[in-house]
């Protein structure tokens, strides 16, 4: 009994020994079918990293190699512009400054002497002068007295246009009393047939005909400007008279007419 039941164990456990290795194989068989197909994948997305990786590479190459073939035209080219910029630059702004900075630096507490002496002294001769300005005028005040004061006058001069000429004004005149006669006469008339008085049919008068002269003389009165307004300063001292009293030398100068009326 003991051994058939061990005859059978050993059975059993062949059995099962074979199952297990079918089922190893089975499974690393599984394993090594998945790691070659990851290992392919792999290799596949190494390889179109790769070919992106080199197209890269090689646009950068050409375009370097351009740039650097445009950079170096240009550089010949503008060579001798740049080699002249360069010196004018260090000659006549770089050295300059250089210069004008050191003199500055050494000269720096000399031109701070000179800005304060040059501000106290404007200050210095602005008061004085303010204190000699009231001091004469306190002087000049207790000495001549009070100094006149300036006033304004208005005068209205006459434009040239608007003077009369003695001839113009002759003329109108004379106009003036044959208005002033026909109209009496017109008066009288007319108070004559109101009496009954026996009058013979009179012909129409004409028109008074105007001279030329005088039409272009009012024509040139309504067209002139208005009179031009100027102020005179004058000095009016407390032993003057008042403005009122007019000085005939005066009159004749700003009314020439006037006084050839007068005369």
């Amino acid at each position: 009994m003991d051994t058939r039941f061990a005859y059978m164990l050993l059975f059993m456990s062949s059995i099962n020994a074979e199952n297990l290795t079918e089922s190893l194989q089975d499974s690393t068989a599984t394993l090594v079918k998945t790691a070659t197909e990851n290992q392919q994948h792999q290799q596949q997305f190494i390889q179109v990293l790769n070919t992106i990786i080199g197209a890269i590479k090689l646009t950068f190459s050409f375009f370097k190699t351009l740039l650097f073939l445009f950079y170096k035209c240009t550089a010949t080219i503008l060579s001798p512009i740049m080699w002249l910029t360069s010196n004018l630059w260090s000659s006549f702004v770089a050295k300059p400054y250089h210069l004008f900075m050191h003199v500055a630096r050494a000269l720096y507490p000399v031109t701070l002497f000179c800005i304060a002496a040059i501000c106290c002294g404007l200050f210095i001769g602005g008061c004085a002068g303010f204190a000699a300005e009231a001091f004469s005028s306190i002087l000049i005040s207790a000495t001549w007295g009070p100094q006149p004061k300036v006033i304004e006058e208005e005068l209205v001069l006459i434009d040239h246009d608007s003077v009369k000429r003695p001839e113009e004004t002759d003329e109108e005149e004379e106009e003036e009393h044959i208005i002033k006669s026909s109209a009496n006469s017109s008066i009288w008339e007319n108070s004559s047939s109101f009496f009954g008085v026996h009058q013979n049919k009179k012909k129409e008068k004409e028109p008074l005909v105007q001279k030329p002269k005088v039409e272009l003389w009012r024509e040139s009165i309504t067209d002139s400007p208005p009179p031009v307004t100027i102020r005179r300063m004058k000095l009016s001292s407390p032993h003057k008279r008042s403005g009122w009293d007019w000085d005939e030398d005066e009159d004749d100068m700003y009314h020439p007419t006037s006084s050839k009326k007068h005369f």
